[in-house]
């Protein structure tokens, strides 16, 4: 059974005694703060537990050791990092802590794994129209939880009811981190609510959003996944982004079940990506600006059961192109060699088309099987075109079932449709820490 080490009540120099306290402990043994505020920064050593008890509060940064635990406190962090636990060693457990930070980082783990439970990190953004283009560390708590080369394939780090909210530039970012999250969320901030830049990464029942804009250049991100990183998530809830929802480069992705709603410059963007899913019955993709999914140049793209609805017109302006109209339920530009397939999804309602399949080599055999689409006024179901123009209905949409004004709109369409190109680097906001 591990050691305690109580210390009873306030008064004096509680830091000192706090300090003193943890100095002296050995690995394996706990030291409890009965409910007080302890002003100072507190280091916890290798393999020791610090224990608030639930109402203790840290007015300072808390550093923790390998193998090391901090439950039930209220930490206030003054910068640059509130908790950091950074290095190699044992991985370090973090439960029932709530982090506020007014500048620079809630949260850092670096080089080890980590488990956290019912952890709850929030910054200062509570007006986002106040806060000035690249907002200062500091000024501003900017970064909720930031992992770095954290976990393993094999031993990721766990979230468990973690939320990251108002932060200036980014509510958790993930750097060639192994991680698997369960339950929590990421809003109410500027820029980018979650990025996971390589690695791998888990998500279930987890939302993005919303991410506000405010006066930065960049869009909102609910999500940004880069770089190689592997992506599953389940129950997923994208909603409310003043920008993308989630946008996929380079990446091998599967959502099931998720749900986009109201975000303002495309839900589901997936481009340069070898495979991308989209799959389970629950899926709907609705009320959003220019697009349900973007898929540009990728390779291996399924999906499956999902419900397009009532995605608007947006408007693009492209220096090669000039402007472009698109509301579309999936907007896909098929590169030659490249496989998608669109499987028992339903478009109702969604501006300019359902669906439309823009190929290279205007060969889609396969590609739309048990697919409805409905529109009214000068909606557009689904429309298929290549180099030479648009393909006439024939072998590509037998299993395709037009109802309301799209079969005669879809027949009478003359011009190809215009379509959109990657989200270059200028765009994205940078994932260096």
């Amino acid at each position: 059974m591990a050691c305690v080490s109580s210390l009873i009540g306030c008064g004096g120099d509680e830091c000192a005694d706090l300090a003193g306290a943890l100095a002296g402990a050995a690995p394996g043994e706990v030291v409890s703060v009965s409910t007080c505020t302890v002003t100072g920064d507190i280091d916890v050593p290798e393999g020791v537990t610090l224990d608030g008890g639930g109402e203790s509060r840290i007015l300072g940064n808390v550093t923790l050791g390998p193998g090391s635990s901090l439950l039930g406190v209220h930490v206030e962090g003054v910068g640059p990092a509130a908790v950091s636990a950074v290095g190699a060693g044992a991985a370090v457990t973090i439960t029932d802590v709530h982090v506020t930070v007014g500048r620079g980082v809630a949260m850092h783990i670096e080089g080890r794994g980590a488990a956290l439970t019912r952890v709850s990190l929030t910054g200062n953004v509570d007006d986002p129209d106040t806060v000035p283009a690249d907002p200062s560390t500091d000024d501003y708590g900017t970064h909720g939880l930031i992992l770095a080369n954290a976990g393993t394939q094999d031993a990721p780090v766990v979230l468990d009811d973690v939320s990251a909210t108002k932060f200036a530039r980014f509510g958790a970012l993930f750097l060639e981190s192994h991680v698997t999250w369960h339950g929590g969320r990421v809003a109410d901030g500027l820029t980018t609510g979650l990025m996971a830049d390589g690695g791998s990464i888990d998500l279930e029942a987890v939302e993005l959003g919303p991410m506000k804009q405010g006066v930065q250049v960049l869009p909102a991100f609910g999500g940004i996944f880069a770089n190689g990183c592997v992506v599953t998530s389940q129950d997923l809830m994208v909603d409310g982004n003043q920008g993308y929802g989630i946008l996929h480069d380079r990446v091998t992705t599967t959502h099931e079940n998720l749900i986009a709603t109201n975000n303002s410059d495309a839900a589901l963007w997936v481009q340069q990506s070898p495979s991308f899913s989209l799959i389970g019955e629950a899926t709907e993709v609705s009320g959003n600006v220019l697009s349900g999914l973007v898929i540009v140049e990728s390779t291996d793209v399924l999906v499956r059961g999902a419900t397009f609805r009532n995605n608007t017109l947006g408007t693009r302006v492209s220096g090669t192109i000039g402007r472009i109209d698109v509301g579309d339920g999936i907007h896909a530009v098929i590169d030659d060699g490249a496989s998608l397939t669109v499987d028992q999804v339903v478009m109702e309602g969604n501006a300019r088309v359902g669906v439309l399949l823009d190929v290279e080599s205007g060969n889609l055999d396969g590609v739309l099987m048990n697919v409805s689409v409905e529109g009214t006024g000068d909606q557009l179901g689904a429309i298929a075109q290549g180099p030479d123009g648009l393909i006439d209905t024939g072998a590509w949409d037998t299993t395709v079932t037009r109802l309301g004004s799209t079969a005669i709109n879809d027949e009478a369409i003359a011009d190809k449709l215009s379509v959109l190109g990657i989200v270059g680097p200028m765009f994205l906001p940078p994932s260096a820490m």
